[in-house]
C-alpha cells in the first residue's frame, strides 16, 4: 500500500478511513504489527527473544 497524506474535513472521517483501512489489512498483518509494536516497547529484538531460555516462571516487573 503506498503511503499518502490525506487531508480530511473532520475527525469524523479520519477516523472513518482509519477503521476502513484497518478492516482491509488481513489479520495476520495487523498481528505482526502488534508483535512488532510490543517488541520495540520492550526493547527487545526478535533475536533477543530466540536467545532466551524457557524458565517456566513468571518475571513480575513493577516501577517505582
Amino acid at each position: 500500500m503506498k503511503n499518502r497524506i490525506h487531508i480530511f474535513n473532520s475527525l469524523e472521517a479520519a477516523k472513518e478511513k482509519e477503521i476502513q483501512d484497518i478492516i482491509k489489512q488481513s489479520p495476520v498483518d495487523r498481528l505482526r504489527q502488534t508483535v512488532e509494536l510490543i517488541l520495540r516497547a520492550y526493547h527487545v529484538s526478535r533475536e533477543d527473544l530466540k536467545n532466551r531460555t524457557a524458565t517456566r516462571k513468571i518475571r513480575i516487573i513493577t516501577t517505582g
